[in-house]
């Protein structure tokens, strides 16, 4: 049978361009530009080997029978093994390695060994292919298994395709459409037509057009501080997970960076970190480094001891002032302390066994384990390195249940309110309650709120769940007749967020009218931490809100460092002491005195005290004493719920403890 080459010797040249321009054109080390640099590599060596079979089957099959199979099998090999690598190529596009999953792992495990048992075989078996006694080249039965087998993977790719289009780019969507359609078309003739050997021509032009379509490096770049992206992270990520090598994962949070933008400007900050990372990588002898989120970095690293090593060295990094300078006048060099939190996972293996166990798709996962690490890992102290284990994963874990049971409760609108009393040393009664939030976890127990509101705060939902506590508060006040029995005011807490958001607190108001409540039974409790982290806006947020008719308490006064003449200038209605403050007023004289005379100043000002968190008899005693006007805590009630609370004031209506 006479072979017509041309098809096959201009598919070499074109792939070979092709590869050509794939090793020597940078390109960042994906799972994708793997793949096709895996899919142009069968090519040309399925190219190159079929012209070589040609020649020996026609020259060298009987005068060198050994090398005639030996290329005959290459040549299948090659030529075979594109389509597998083809549907790979198609699955990088959509799935990193560790999100493949294992059923299509083990098809293409076992398409790879039926291609080298049968081929490598076939000269004795003449199941694929052999020479006969005259040193004729045959195809065998098992030729046609793998013409299907190449029809099985290119069908397989484009429903794959058009399962996961969303995931596609429309360029790399209607590639693989136009691929599908004409290779089949083409496999098809081949099949009929072995001796014009076309396919390999179209495969190396379909090759052209893909190469074309690949991700441009630059994509790949985070451009502000010159550093990989998260989608290159991603990549990353995937494979250090799974690799046969142990490998670590170094990151760090810049806690000062937000600062540094301030005080030197934005251009200069992203500047100065350029160089600053370009410091970390040739200290560290990296040669990728890694943005993660926000301002958190990180890079990837062999585990023990040069994992060790490099931790230690970005430790020193961190403990020392960087210099650079931003102009070209080399006299004018300034130096910077950066601060940061340095993290190390050892051996990134721990979150394949994780998988396994919580059965969920990997990087996204991780990506948000690491931002979970950030917030709550946080080092107690400066130039230290938390390393990071199991513990976090179960903490990881335990705040996803949470943030679930909390957008479920908003959902449903399932939080409970609770009341603690709130007794007056003037008038010897019971007159006022604090509203507390509750939620119960899966478990039936009640969630303490320490564990889902600073997690409520970061992700916005606090502001549904404020809505949520006036109105149940509102609807406890009706039910229980808490006006008629005496309680004069209720406390309710305003997080920062909603003094912050626009209109905020006429929503609220709204809230109160539709009840036919009163607006003036309520006290908005802010923290202190408000004051001390922006005392410019403090002001304008307060004296806004009192214009409104909004009565304002000071919560956990005594946990901040703020200025005590100043705090007292806000118009706030009552002031909260906070129960550290009252607890070292107890044990100490000195301590007493102070607070004695924080309570003469506040009752001076005509603020109405509060002393929260009493509980003992000793204490509750002391504060009326230096004039305290109301106290809270567990001597006098816990937090009960409406059936309990209305009983306990109906109790203890005119009862004087």
């Amino acid at each position: 049978m006479d072979y017509i080459i041309y098809f096959d010797i201009a598919a070499l040249i074109i792939s070979a361009v092709i590869f050509v321009a794939l090793i020597f054109y940078k390109r960042f080390p994906t799972n994708n530009s793997r793949a096709f640099l895996l899919l142009t590599s069968s090519s040309i060596v399925g190219i190159v080997f079929n012209l070589f079979a040609i020649y020996t089957n026609h020259h060298c099959s009987l005068k060198y029978p050994q090398l005639t199979n030996i290329v005959n099998i290459i040549h299948i090999l090659s030529i075979n093994m594109i389509p597998v690598f083809y549907f790979y190529f198609i699955l990088s596009m959509t799935h990193t390695n560790a999100e493949i999953p294992n059923p299509i792992k083990h098809i293409l495990d076992g398409t790879v060994y039926y291609l080298f048992l049968s081929t490598i075989t076939s000269p004795w078996t003449h199941w694929t292919m052999y020479n006969d006694e005259n040193g004729n080249y045959c195809h065998g039965f098992g030729m046609t298994i793998l013409y299907a087998l190449a029809v099985f993977y290119i069908i397989l790719g484009f429903i794959h395709c058009l399962k996961f289009a969303k995931k596609l780019k429309s360029v790399n969507f209607w590639f693989v459409v136009f691929f599908s359609i004409v290779i089949l078309t083409i496999i098809v003739l081949q099949y009929l037509c072995p001796y014009y050997l076309i396919i390999s021509f179209v495969i190396s032009i379909s090759l052209f057009i893909c190469f074309l379509t690949l991700k441009n490096p630059l994509t790949y770049v985070y451009r502000s501080t010159d550093t990989y992206n998260k989608d290159a992270f991603t990549e990353f990520l995937s494979s250090s997970v799974y690799s046969k090598k142990p490998m670590s994962l170094i990151f760090f949070q810049l806690d000062n960076f937000d600062l540094l933008k301030v005080k030197i400007g934005t251009t200069h900050a992203y500047k100065l970190i350029t160089n600053y990372f370009k410091h970390i990588n040739n200290s560290c002898e990296n040669k990728y480094m890694f943005h993660i989120t926000g301002n958190t970095y990180g890079f990837f690293c062999e585990s023990g001891c040069v994992s060790d090593a490099k931790a230690d060295i970005l430790l020193e990094i961190s403990k020392t002032p960087f210099y650079i300078n931003f102009t070209e006048d080399t006299s004018k060099t300034f130096s910077y302390r950066i601060f940061l939190s340095i993290y190390k996972i050892e051996n990134l293996n721990i979150f394949r066994t994780l998988k396994d166990k919580h059965k969920f798709l990997l990087t996204n996962e991780i990506i948000d384990i690491l931002k979970f690490a950030v917030v709550h890992f946080k080092p107690v102290e400066l130039n230290v390195i938390s390393y990071l284990d199991n513990s976090l994963f179960t903490r990881f874990y335990k705040k996803k249940e949470i943030i679930h049971t909390v957008q479920t409760a908003i959902q449903n609108e399932s939080f409970e309110v609770f009341l603690q009393p709130i007794y007056s040393t003037k008038q010897k009664r019971f007159i006022g309650a604090e509203s507390l939030i509750r939620l119960r976890g899966s478990d039936g127990n009640y969630i303490p709120p320490s564990e889902f509101i600073p997690e409520s705060e970061r992700n916005g939902d606090i502001l549904r769940i404020g809505d949520i506590s006036l109105k149940k508060t509102c609807e406890f006040i009706k039910e229980t007749n808490l006006l008629e029995a005496g309680i004069e005011t209720v406390n309710v807490n305003l997080s920062v967020m909603q003094c912050l958001q626009e209109n905020s607190i006429e929503h609220l108001l709204e809230i109160i009218a539709s009840y036919n409540l009163p607006k003036d039974i309520f006290r908005f409790e802010i923290t202190e931490s408000l004051a001390t982290e922006d005392e410019i806006n403090f002001g304008h947020i307060l004296h806004s809100l009192t214009k409104k008719g909004v009565q304002l308490a000071l919560d956990d006064y005594g946990t901040g460092f703020s200025n005590t003449a100043r705090l007292m200038s806000y118009p706030f209605f009552e002031i909260k002491f906070d129960k550290s403050l009252i607890d070292f007023a107890c044990k100490d004289e000195q301590n007493m005195i102070y607070l004695k005379h924080l309570i003469n100043m506040a009752n001076e000002k005509g603020m109405v005290t509060l002393a929260e968190g009493i509980e003992d008899e000793a204490s509750a005693a002391s504060l009326e004493d230096i004039g305290c006007s109301l106290i809270q805590g567990f001597y006098y009630a816990k937090p009960m719920n409406s059936v309990d609370f209305a009983k306990f004031i109906k109790n203890n209506k005119k009862v004087a403890f």
